[in-house]
């Protein structure tokens, strides 16, 4: 895998759901987006549960930039 196809966080949530609005603001600006959930005992509650959020949002390195305007 190149380095500018690497994923990398941009930002850490606090749940899935804002998690999920991110993404999809990237998306909609032609950045492919996807979400880690960084714990592993919230795939046994709902996926909306905000108990021990912390869900990356992450993007290839060659988008980073241009994610990080996106969200701003």
């Amino acid at each position: 895998m190149e380095t500018k196809d690497k994923l990398i966080p941009i930002r850490t949530c606090n749940d899935q759901f804002e998690a999920d609005v991110l993404r999809t603001r990237l998306q909609s600006e032609g950045i492919d987006a996807v979400t880690h959930d960084c714990n592993p005992a919230s795939y046994l509650l709902s996926p909306y549960s905000t108990v021990g959020g912390r869900v990356e949002l992450l993007v290839r390195a060659a988008d980073a930039g241009k994610a990080e305007q996106a969200l701003q």
